[in-house]
């Protein structure tokens, strides 16, 4: 089984958002600013020296940087002692962003243009918390968390109480994203496994009755439509322990213009694969039950 090491990056990131507020308190010719140097999950006092401000004890941004940042109020920037980077690749025709969605709030990752989380009326982090608490993780599961993506699921699994959450990812670039992400830093926690390989034969090579939970929550179909396929039901059938239970994110693509029901078509392969099942379609949703 091939297993990812994850090593987040431990560098500050910042915002156009935030460096609009950096550049304010230097208009204002204060001192220092309270300020995220983490996207919101703590703050940090950020000593201000002419047209400079120290984010760190070895890392300084200057104004010009600051005013860089602002040509692009969705991306977040990685900080270090030689210069300012956009969190983003380029490769294989591919292109990942990690995007600022609200101040203060996890961020998402986008690929192609296209954002792996759900963003309307909500923020990437409490989509997550929410989708494993309807999973019902609770103390001493196992959870098995299909797309890694960056990492909330898992991460939020392990704050819910899972001793052990295996999670698979078959694109290294969007773990790499993850990396600079101060928000998935989690992901080293030892009790979370990354494996990095197409989730269709990863789950093959899993036990029988293994998972006291599995969290699936895969693109959309049009891009991975091998996720939504019986054959792939029916391993996740086979490693999910009796009583266990199956959240698979469905949403809705299609469901507006072309009269598509992929919910629909999802909820009755896993039926026929043996899972008794409860679509949730005011989430765009199902739970489904092994007995």
């Amino acid at each position: 089984m091939q297993r990812y090491q994850f090593k987040p990056l431990l560098l500050p990131v910042l915002t156009a958002e935030i460096a609009e507020s950096i550049l304010k308190a230097m208009e204002e010719n204060r001192s220092y600013v309270e300020e995220t140097i983490n996207l919101g999950l703590s703050m940090s006092l950020l000593l201000i020296e002419n047209s400079e401000v120290r984010i760190r004890e070895d890392i300084v941004v200057s104004r010009d940087h600051l005013l860089k940042m602002l040509k692009d109020p969705r991306a977040v920037y990685l900080v270090d002692r030689y210069g300012v980077y956009k969190v983003e690749i380029r490769a294989y025709g591919h292109y990942y962003k990690l995007v600022a969605v609200a101040k203060n709030k996890a961020p998402t990752v986008e690929i192609n243009g296209i954002h792996m989380h759900r963003v309307e009326s909500t923020d990437p982090w409490s989509d997550s918390m929410a989708k494993v608490r309807l999973a019902r993780v609770k103390k001493g599961h196992r959870v098995l968390d299909i797309c890694t993506g960056m990492g909330y699921t898992a991460i939020a699994s392990r704050m819910m109480g899972a001793t052990y959450v295996l999670t698979i990812e078959k694109d290294e670039n969007v773990l790499e994203i993850a990396r600079a992400n101060p928000w998935s830093r989690r992901l080293s926690d030892p009790q979370i496994e990354i494996m990095l390989k197409d989730a269709t034969e990863a789950v093959k090579e899993l036990e029988t009755s293994s998972f006291h939970r599995i969290i699936h929550d895969p693109p959309r179909f049009s891009m991975a439509g091998e996720l939504y396929s019986r054959e792939f039901y029916q391993e996740l059938y086979r490693v999910l322990k009796p009583n266990g239970v199956l959240y698979h994110y469905v949403g809705s693509p299609g469901a507006r213009y072309r009269g598509l029901d992929v919910l629909g078509g999802v909820a009755s392969r896993l039926r026929r694969v043996g899972f008794i099942v409860k679509p949730l379609r005011s989430q765009g949703a199902i739970l489904a039950f092994k007995v």
